[in-house]
């Protein structure tokens, strides 16, 4: 069992081993939004002319009924795909549910309004909100890792 001194105690050693990556603190209590960071991901979403989707995008199967399996993902660095599957009700409700299984074991969820599932900077994100123009200001910025979902970027 681990107590509040053990997790405090396991989350300075990763911050020591990983420390600042791709421009916000490992250590959680220390996570601040970097506006370079949260900037550089908005201009990231701004298509090449002519382009008809991001290169961001994380590929995806089809499973029907709007649930998809996002293909080629490695949360936990095992080289092993984990499964991760997203179910989103009707277009009127606007909310996803995203089921994340480790291959190494462990899983969660993660349930919020519309998103996109991205990779920038070899981590992947999930978008909330829309990535058009209109929504600019408007949208979230959440890392999705082998821990969990953690919050980046607020109204970018």
């Amino acid at each position: 069992m681990i107590n509040n001194f053990n997790f405090v105690i396991l989350i300075a050693v990763l911050a020591m081993l990983f420390g600042n990556i791709d421009g916000y603190a490992a250590d959680p209590r220390e996570r601040k939004q970097d506006k370079k960071f949260c900037d550089a991901v908005a201009q990231a979403l701004v298509p090449a002319p002519g382009a008809d989707d991001l290169p961001l995008y994380v590929p995806y199967d089809d499973l029907g009924g709007r649930r998809r399996r996002y293909i080629g993902v490695d949360l936990d660095n095992d080289k092993k795909e984990d499964e991760i599957v997203e179910s989103c009700g009707s277009p009127s409700d606007g909310t996803c549910f995203l089921d994340v299984k480790l291959s190494g074991g462990g899983n969660y969820d993660f349930y919020g309004p519309y998103f996109y599932l991205i990779m920038f900077r070899n981590n992947y994100f999930i978008i909330i909100n829309d990535v058009d123009k209109k929504s600019i200001g408007k949208r979230s910025l959440k890392k999705i890792s082998q821990f969990g979902v953690t919050n980046i970027c607020s109204a970018f």
